[in-house]
């Protein structure tokens, strides 16, 4: 079966020791120094595998446990803007049994740019968190909904609308629009609205958060209180998240390729250290991998999970990337043409965007294979492999059709 197009890669194929000899300030020579720290910091530090390539998701064994209602799944999926993290997600809450909760920290990272205090139900009042404090409280808050403490989030993040975008928080939701948000109500949501959520949670075989404003050096933090935690990292080709911020032109400011870059290439080397110590922990995804072979990749990334795939992940995945609907704009999960969707940017983005990008995220590249270009043309004639639709479609019907009997109306 055909898994995407077979990239060329431009960049000399050196072993890894030879590399780390001529270039020593590279990802490789950081990500021996970090994963030596990680092995430090946990004190169970395993023999290296010899390969320095990204881990692959791991196929072996896993819990059968988890997800089967005997113990609760913690999955974290760590993400970055326009990389394809609603579509991931959404997987996930079609999942039943599944509790999701779509960026948790969007509330207090506004709160912080606009210098508001948090308001909290028991009555306290926390000054507005300044930029060097949202580390610590992002992990408190995390720990809040893995654990099910909903009280004790702040108002602005407990009642934030993005909760209408996972179906566990469909009655809760419905709650809230009958009740005025406003100081004088908190009592009534707290008493009415709160309590059945908290249960929702609490009942749930899985609880999947989806975030894009969490860093890996977090991630590794919130593995250290929450040891069960199964990270997601999933990832995108940076010229394309660039070319989908800038929508209209594929051109445009240039300011935060440097910001970008640096927290994937420093996400990638920790969650490669993480990985050589917690290999039961954390996987990585692409975006492009998921749009290519969604079925393979999905139920890959479930297995890892130790999640069983249901047949209603199956037809949202027909659903979202092979029905033919239209998209209803360009933050849309739903696609006419998932594949020309996602390697449009090949066809509009300017070159001085690919130069840059390519130049700045250059370690990033490389060690994720991605390819590099020569020029504009380079850019343009570029294609990927796309499996037949037919065939794709067939495979989720085989799927669907062993699970309950139904087929899928092409």
């Amino acid at each position: 079966m055909n898994m995407g197009p077979k990239i060329r890669i431009r960049f000399s194929q050196n072993s890894s020791e030879e590399f780390q000899r001529h270039h020593p300030g590279s990802l490789v020579a950081m990500e021996s120094r970090h994963r030596a720290e990680v092995q430090r910091e946990t004190g169970r530090a395993q023999n290296a595998t010899g390969s320095v390539g990204r881990p692959d998701i791991n196929l072996g064994a896993t819990n059968d446990v988890i997800g089967s209602g005997l113990k609760q799944a913690k999955v974290l999926i760590l993400a970055y803007y326009r990389s394809g993290s609603t579509l991931t997600g959404s997987f996930f809450n079609s999942l039943p049994g599944v509790f999701y909760t779509f960026e948790p920290l969007h509330a207090v990272f506004k709160n912080a740019d606009r210098q508001r205090s948090l308001k909290y139900f028991s009555g306290k009042v926390r000054t507005a968190p300044k930029w060097e404090e949202i580390s610590n409280l992002s992990l408190e808050i995390l720990q809040a909904f893995y654990s099910c403490d909903l009280e004790a989030l702040d108002w602005h993040t407990i009642t934030s609308g993005f909760g209408a975008k996972s179906t566990a928080y469909a009655e809760y939701i419905g709650c809230l629009r009958s009740t005025p948000l406003n100081s004088n109500n908190r009592e009534n949501v707290r008493r009415n609205c709160l309590p059945g959520l908290i249960q929702r949670c609490k009942s749930s075989k899985t609880i999947v958060v989806k975030t894009i404003r969490v860093h890996m050096t977090l991630a590794e933090e919130l593995l250290k209180v929450i040891p069960d935690l199964k990270i997601v990292h999933l990832m995108r080709d940076p010229r394309g998240m660039a070319c989908s911020l800038q929508r209209k032109q594929c051109r445009g400011s240039l300011a935060n390729v440097n910001d970008m870059c640096a927290r994937l290439t420093t996400d990638v080397l920790r969650r490669r250290a993480l990985a050589h110590v917690h290999p039961e922990s954390v996987c990585s995804v692409k975006y492009e991998d998921i749009i290519q072979t969604p079925l393979r990749t999905v139920m890959n990334m479930f297995k890892f999970l130790g999640l069983v795939f249901h047949s209603d992940v199956a037809k949202w995945i027909f659903y979202t990337l092979f029905s033919g609907h239209q998209s209803n704009g360009p933050l849309s999960i739903t696609k006419s043409n998932s594949i020309a969707t996602a390697y449009n940017w090949t066809r509009r983005i300017h070159w001085d965007v690919v130069d840059r990008y390519q130049q700045t995220c250059a370690d990033f590249l490389r060690e994720e294979h991605y390819p590099v270009f020569y020029d504009i043309v380079d850019v343009r004639k570029f294609r990927v492999t796309e499996r037949n639709l037919t065939e794709q479609v067939l495979e989720l019907q085989q799927f669907w059709s062993q699970k309950d009997g139904g087929d899928l109306a092409v």
